[in-house]
């Protein structure tokens, strides 16, 4: 299962605590790295509540994106409260379609809890003791998950900002705010769902994570919006002005190769060689210095459009970093010994 992975996790009480175990896996080692699932004591699940999440976080240099749902299940030998059994699957590399996802999400979890618990007490002790199906690990190899990009620009490192959203949590809503969502993780690091109101009250009583309900979750995503085209309007003053510095460090070099040009017109025979190369040279330089512009005028225009600012920026970044070296070697090699008349 190319950039999929699904996690099944547990509180088990003593010896064990929480645990979790993938179930399916593209590869171990980033298995391994991926943030363990347990949710803090900022967050309480209660009986008959459910949990949604979604998480962004950095595995191997790669962008993770990680749904997940938790409901209330009993330790075997505790009576321990805010107890839970969880599932999540995490994406690298791109996110499938949400309705993808959460349908997937739900049919492993109900397995998960059919299969593990009894009276909503777990029969196991530890997570990689879960029995799943092995129809519901086929049903996630055989199904195409149609991956799409995601880009949160330049907030993607972990800033522990979490926030829980009191919200309707039926598909349809949930759909959308886990669509809304991956706008948001821009800011937040983790973006719980739930409809359950001892939760929300447990939630605003320990005051460690932001509590908004579906109209302050709305109004967060405009305010990242707005935020957002404000950086990609300062992004496009930066790119004009680099397009204009550029501009006038092509013209200093077309004056100095004009200049050796205009030297040697009168020279001996071998200076018409040196003066043909120059002026190839001024030419190729002009044509790559007009690629490279009409480039940064594509970049502006995509931000205008909508394009995600980190996106534009790393193109940018490459594409300048590959012009500047280009007329770096431009400038060393134009220094060329001229056969002057006696």
């Amino acid at each position: 299962m190319k950039n999929i992975y699904v996690f099944a996790f547990a509180t088990f009480g003593d010896p064990n605590d929480f645990r979790q175990s993938p179930f399916i896996c593209d590869e171990q080692s980033f298995a391994q790295k991926i943030k363990i699932f347990d949710l803090t004591n900022a967050i309480k699940v209660f009986p008959d509540s459910t949990i949604y999440a979604i998480r962004k976080e950095i595995v191997n240099e790669i962008l993770a994106i990680s749904y997940s749902i938790y409901t209330y299940a009993k330790e075997q030998y505790s009576s321990r409260k805010g107890t839970f059994i969880g599932s999540s699957i995490t994406y690298s590399n791109g996110v499938a379609e949400e309705e993808i996802t959460i349908t997937k999400l739900l049919t492993f979890h109900n397995a998960l809890i059919r299969n593990n618990t009894n009276n909503n007490i777990l029969s196991v002790n530890h997570s990689k003791d879960f029995n799943i199906p092995v129809s519901i690990i086929s049903n996630f190899i055989t199904t195409d998950f149609c991956f799409k990009d995601v880009n949160i620009g330049d907030h993607v490192i972990g800033s522990t900002n979490n926030i829980i959203v009191y919200s309707r949590i039926d598909k349809n809503t949930l759909y959308n705010n886990f669509k809304d969502s991956l706008e948001l993780l821009y800011k937040y690091d983790s973006i719980y769902f739930t409809d359950n109101k001892d939760v929300i009250s447990h939630s605003r009583e320990r005051n460690i994570y932001l509590v908004v309900d579906e109209n302050g979750f709305k109004n967060e995503i405009i305010n990242i919006q707005n935020e957002l085209k404000r950086k990609a309007k300062g992004y496009i003053l930066e790119l004009e002005r680099e397009k204009t510095k550029w501009a006038e460090e092509i013209n200093k070099l077309i004056y100095c190769l004009e200049g050796e040009i205009n030297i040697n017109k009168n020279l001996p025979h071998q200076n018409k060689i040196i003066i043909n190369d120059l002026i190839s040279r001024s030419k190729i330089i002009c044509d790559d210095y007009l690629i490279f512009s009409e480039f940064i005028d594509d970049c502006i225009r995509q931000l205008k459009s909508g394009k995600a600012l980190g996106k534009v920026s790393a193109r940018f970044i490459k594409e300048k970093n590959k012009f500047a070296n280009w007329i770096n070697d431009a400038e060393r090699t134009s220094n060329i010994k001229i056969i002057k008349q006696n």
